[in-house]
């Protein structure tokens, strides 16, 4: 335990990257740089809330008779990095605030399976994508595609402002790994290949020498039948990204400036939703994004959804709005979320 009193003129400072979420029964402190989360009780939360950019010295007198817990909730903090000790208040101002992209779309979701004529329409979507400044594509085929097919989407894609393409695809023996390994060492952009339904499991990280997020090739056992395999809710999915946090604070964390073509050609939100916007045979994806009632959806966070407001993961937490409970279908949390805030216990 560290000697506090000869920092008792030292100002108190969370660093400004480190972002906290309040729940009803705990809170949860973000480090949005390192993405890492930790939880905390909500008393440290009103502590850091109202004693940041403080002396010790007021801190510990506001605190008399609690001077023990109050320096196991400082060391706790200093020792996972998440706050330091300043000189002065006034020579590390907040971050300001966050600068939302300027692209209309962010990210693509496009299905296939073996009946689907989406591969013919490729050409036209991709188009569209990069006038919405679309930034991040997934490909899901719930068949297995030839090898041509694959290296069509990345060939027609290859010089676009897409950044991001991550592949779903069924197993097929012909599917080699060092063809897909060759295949991700040839596109950097190529953030993951997940081969699902095969006899074995396998991560292969391809270019971690580059980017450490980018070039996984992972095959799992699991088979992926269709677009209901998604909205899946546990803190291995959470994203803990200084834009994730803030975009969330706003807007839907799944579905903001997101678009999706499902297996039939329909254009929606996400593939896994009811609603439809038009289809890719007859509609462009440009006239259908700047429909009110596209984006509409866009506009829902959690701050408005019954349970997600009080639970302390609900800035990293993707809300998934395809699985529903309908008798409260405007504001229900997702029904594949299993985690109660009120107890803080996660079920199946």
């Amino acid at each position: 335990m560290m000697d506090y009193t000869i920092l008792k003129d030292k100002f108190l400072q969370l660093y400004s990257v480190c972002l906290m979420t309040k729940g009803v029964k705990r809170s949860v402190i973000v480090d949005t740089q390192r993405e890492e989360w930790y939880h905390i009780p909500n008393s440290l939360h009103t502590i850091l809330l109202n004693y940041n950019n403080q002396k010790l010295e007021k801190l510990f007198g506001d605190f008399k008779g609690e001077e023990e817990i109050l320096m196991e909730y400082l060391d706790f903090l200093y020792e996972n990095d998440l706050i330091f000790y300043a000189e002065s208040a006034d020579c590390f101002p907040l971050l300001g605030d966050y600068i939302e992209s300027p692209s209309i779309i962010e990210s693509a979701i496009i299905d296939f399976d073996s009946t689907s004529q989406n591969l013919q329409h490729l050409e036209e979507i991709f188009s569209d994508l990069e006038l919405l400044g679309c930034k991040n594509c997934q490909f899901r085929f719930f068949h297995s595609p030839s090898k041509a097919e694959i290296i069509k989407i990345v060939t027609l894609l290859g010089n676009s402002r897409i950044t991001s393409l991550d592949f779903i695809i069924k197993y097929d023996e012909s599917y080699n790994v060092d063809f897909l390994i060759e295949l991700t060492k040839q596109n950097l952009r190529i953030k993951s290949v997940f081969v699902h339904s095969t006899p074995f499991s396998r991560i292969e990280i391809i270019n971690a020498e580059y980017f450490s997020y980018m070039g996984n090739v992972v095959f799992i056992m699991q088979e992926i039948k269709d677009e209901t395999h998604c909205g899946q809710i546990s803190p291995e999915y959470f994203t803990t990204n200084f834009r994730m946090f803030n975009e969330s604070l706003k807007y839907n964390s799944c579905l903001y400036k997101k678009i999706g073509v499902d297996t039939n050609g329909n254009i929606k939100n996400c593939p896994t939703l009811a609603s439809s916007f038009g289809n890719i045979k007859q509609n462009r994806l440009t006239e259908i994004v700047i429909k009110e009632s596209f984006t509409d959806i866009w506009n829902i966070n959690k701050n408005q959804l019954s349970v997600c407001k009080d639970c302390e993961y609900r800035n990293v937490c993707s809300d998934c709005r395809g699985f529903l409970d309908e008798s409260q279908i405007h504001n229900a949390k997702p029904v594949l979320c299993g985690y109660d805030p009120y107890n803080n216990v996660w079920q199946e």
